[in-house]
């Protein structure tokens, strides 16, 4: 944590989606497989994890970073698959199980960009917001 009351994380390691839940048609059951990527959120933050989890009102920052293929010099957004929503999710779930935060519906402000860069990896800032309105102002 630094003096803004920002938490910052960096893992280095390629962004996956959270894959659609399946079904096996033989044991009648289903499943929904977890990314690696998933697992290794939640290693690196376990490591550096605030000394109690963040609840109240939340403001969560995800920069994911692609490497970036010769094709695409001249780009900045990463326009293709994975989809936003589906790399966002699985972020949340981990640090809620590495006990960044108390449950993923206390982030209320979410701040999400996918970009080209030099390594895979993703930054990640978690920011307690002000959940009390001034009534003198």
């Amino acid at each position: 944590m630094n003096n803004n009351g920002l938490y910052r994380l960096w893992v280095p390691f390629r962004p996956q989606a959270q894959c659609r839940p399946r079904f096996n048609i033989k044991t009648r059951h289903a499943y929904q497989p977890e990314p690696l990527f998933k697992d290794c959120v939640v290693s690196v933050a376990v490591q550096q994890r605030p000394p109690r989890p963040l609840g109240g009102a939340l403001g969560v920052g995800l920069k994911f970073c692609f490497r970036r293929p010769a094709s695409r010099r001249y780009e900045i957004y990463k326009t293709t698959k994975p989809d936003l929503d589906n790399v966002e999710k699985p972020v949340l779930d981990a640090l809620k199980r590495a006990g960044w935060i108390v449950d993923d519906a206390c982030v209320v402000k979410t701040q999400c960009i996918k970009v080209w860069a030099e390594t895979d990896g993703l930054e990640i800032v978690v920011k307690p917001l002000k959940n009390i309105r001034n009534f003198g102002e």
